[in-house]
């Protein structure tokens, strides 16, 4: 790769995009405000009153919004004339803020600002256009709008912004209430009860959904407990005290221990809701008696499934639906068929005093119940809160590295299966040029066979990244433009998968070395997914890129705790290494790169941390094996192309790794 790639490649993702019939910009307005281009790039203005203006406008699609109406929501204490110069001023800020898509994006008249809105995206209008048939943007509603903006733009703006939160609370409620009314599954209706709750926590038909949910499982006493908590809701909100509907509904629980319910068939339901792969989470066995640790297990059941409810390439079935299968008596069979199950996640809990032992199994339901992965962890049960947390993320962070897998030998045995894509992971992994260039293969039939689907298209992008970072490139620019292009319509696809995200970042860090706008998306990712280990392995990275050693080596620290046996293992495990050669540890560096490039000979990056940090120690003797391992994959490594490879962001210490290669004899060019 000549000297010049990096530039290039920058410089050709610069252009704005054609206008004609696509989205140009995606805003964020539930939760912290975020504006991005479809590169991704963040175009988020700095100023508070120019995020305002943009937030106002952004509401206000289709329609254009007049000056003196803005002018009044940012500068109410103003004469007329003042304020409108200050919005002059404003409009002026925005469309810098936007670039090149500003011109196309605003309209701006003498009296009227608006923005089109065929080319702007926003998690608002997705609330606002979903149906009962598609409800998917109700998990759009997990902030509070424009969160953080209150009292510091205008009191008329926190007027406006009370009204506009309103309005859509009353959106998403009419919505859930529609969701809640369109389901008999009690299950399902439970689900539906809890979402209209988060909406509107003083929702009687919501409450007594929940309630009979819990009287069908038997749960009687969280029954009693959800009409105490119904009650006081009622009180807080209404000045209200629960109908006669709902005081009769419990007092038929209190009095009979049952309630008569027709029970619904969910089979079709809920496998038509779920992408394929679908773990099913149970709780974990209590062993040894007592009911001390009930809550504890019923919780981590419940914060397991949202917790893996986040990674975007698999299914869940709540554990309320298994039990009430489990509990009629119905066969595994019956409830993997019903269900549509794949896998199962379960375990045991035991207890002595404070001491927790939770084991916990992954079981491969289509493969003879085959336990795929199982794990052993200890706790102090002193803060059960704290406790829940830990394990909660370690085990939705380390179940991922194994469903790779499984999923990967399924494509091999079904091609037709979704999933087959993951095929090329194993592949990919190996770093061996023949299986490296059959997993592009299987990537490149998969897009064109399920152009839906992000994941591919993120796979694939990683693919092109290490095609560039190998030097196993024919065109090194073309690998660097395809991998811009491939994160792109992945992040169109679905801007929410933590892992499109991740990649967008490396993309931007490590072609585009654009270090601080990678950095933010890293970020970005971590907050959609923390319990994926490479969102952590790349936000590590990024603060490598922009200088902060001491919070990436925290980061790439967790991503080792969470995911200590990872497919990538040996990816993470190169930057540690790199952190740690730029930290000026030399010997830790060198046994870190021992262990990597051992269990992955074609592991080229950690081959150059491993080289310089040898050169750097003085141990001259050990280089010569290892260039000849880097020569097998690519005979072209010298300084020069060392200096290409490294990316700018890491300058000054660049020049250190580059000082150890000079010290173990890597020649300065090939001939």
């Amino acid at each position: 790769m000549d000297d010049n790639t990096h530039t290039i490649a920058r410089s050709a993702g610069d252009a704005a995009p054609a206008a004609a019939g696509r989205v140009l910009l995606r805003l964020r307005l539930i939760g912290p405000m975020a504006a991005w281009t479809m590169e991704p790039h963040s175009v988020l203005p700095a100023g508070r009153k120019t995020r305002a203006l943009l937030a106002i406008l952004a509401m206000a699609m289709p329609r254009s919004v007049p000056r003196t109406r803005l002018a009044e929501l940012l500068w109410s204490g103003r004469p007329e004339e003042q304020s409108r110069a200050s919005l002059r001023q404003e409009l002026h800020r925005l469309q810098e803020a936007l670039g090149a898509v500003g011109a196309l994006l605003l309209h701006v008249t003498r009296e009227q600002v608006g923005l089109k809105s065929p080319l702007v995206w926003t998690d608002t209008a997705e609330l606002f256009q979903a149906t009962n048939e598609h409800p998917s943007a109700l998990a759009l509603l997990d902030r509070e709008l424009l969160e953080g903006m209150d009292g510091i733009i205008d009191p008329m703006f926190d007027q406006w912004l009370g009204e506009q939160r309103e309005r859509l609370r009353l959106r998403a409620r009419d919505l859930a209430e529609g969701l809640l009314a369109g389901v008999a599954d009690p299950d399902m209706a439970m689900m539906a009860a809890q979402r209209l709750l988060s909406i509107d926590s003083a929702h009687e038909g919501a409450w007594r959904a929940l309630i009979r949910g819990y009287a069908l499982r038997g749960e009687n006493g969280m029954a009693i407990q959800a009409f105490e908590r119904c009650h006081a809701a009622l009180a807080e909100h209404a000045g209200a005290a629960p109908s006669p509907e709902t005081q009769q509904l419990v007092a038929q629980i209190k009095g009979t221990g049952e309630i008569e319910i027709p029970r619904a068939d969910p089979p079709a339901m809920l496998a038509a809701s779920v992408p394929s792969p679908r773990i099913g989470v149970l709780p974990p066995r209590l062993v040894g008696g007592g009911q001390t640790m009930l809550p504890l297990a019923v919780g981590l059941a419940d914060e397991i499934t949202s917790a893996l409810s986040r990674t975007r390439w698999f299914g869940l079935v709540s554990s309320s639906a298994l039990q009430r299968f489990i509990r009629v008596g119905e066969d595994e069979r019956t409830m993997r068929a019903a269900l549509g199950i794949d896998y199962l996640l379960d375990g045991s809990l035991q207890h002595a005093g404070t001491e927790v032992r939770l084991s916990m199994r992954l079981v491969d339901l289509a493969a003879g119940d085959d336990v795929i992965w199982t794990e052993r962890f200890d706790g102090d049960a002193t803060d059960l809160f704290e406790l829940q947390d830990r394990l909660v993320a370690e085990i939705a962070a380390r179940v991922e590295g194994p469903l790779l897998l499984a999923e990967a030998r399924h494509g091999t045995a079904d091609p037709t299966r979704p999933t087959q894509f993951l095929r090329a992971v194993p592949l990919m992994k190996r770093f061996e040029r023949g299986d490296f260039a059959r997993a592009g293969n299987i990537l490149r039939q998969a897009m064109e066979q399920q152009p839906e689907r992000a994941d591919i298209f993120a796979w694939s992008a990683l693919w092109h990244i290490f095609a560039f970072q190998q030097g196993w490139a024919p065109d090194p620019l073309a690998a660097a433009t395809q991998a811009k292009e491939l994160v792109v319509r992945a992040y169109e696809l679905d801007p929410r998968d933590a892992r499109v995200v991740a990649y967008c970042a490396l993309v931007r860090g490590l072609i585009d070395l654009r270090s601080s706008e990678a950095l933010a998306l890293a970020e970005r990712a971590r907050l959609l997914n923390p319990y994926l280990p490479v969102v952590w392995a790349v936000t590590g990275l990024c603060r490598i890129l922009v200088g902060d050693y001491d919070e990436a080596g925290r980061d790439l620290a967790e991503c080792k705790r969470l995911a200590p046996l990872h497919p990538m293992e040996f990816l993470f495990d190169a930057l540690r290494a790199l952190h740690l050669l730029l930290e000026r540890s030399f010997e830790a560096c060198v046994v870190l790169c021992r262990e990597v490039t051992e269990l992955n000979r074609g592991a080229f990056g950690a081959y150059i941390y491993y080289v310089s940090a040898l050169g750097h120690l003085g141990r001259v003797a050990e280089v010569p094996l290892l260039l000849e391992r880097m020569a097998a994959i690519r005979d072209d490594f010298c300084i020069t192309r060392a200096e290409a490879m490294l990316a700018s962001g890491l300058a000054p210490d660049r020049a250190l790794i580059l000082e150890g290669l000079r010290l173990a004899g890597v020649p300065e060019r090939r001939l």
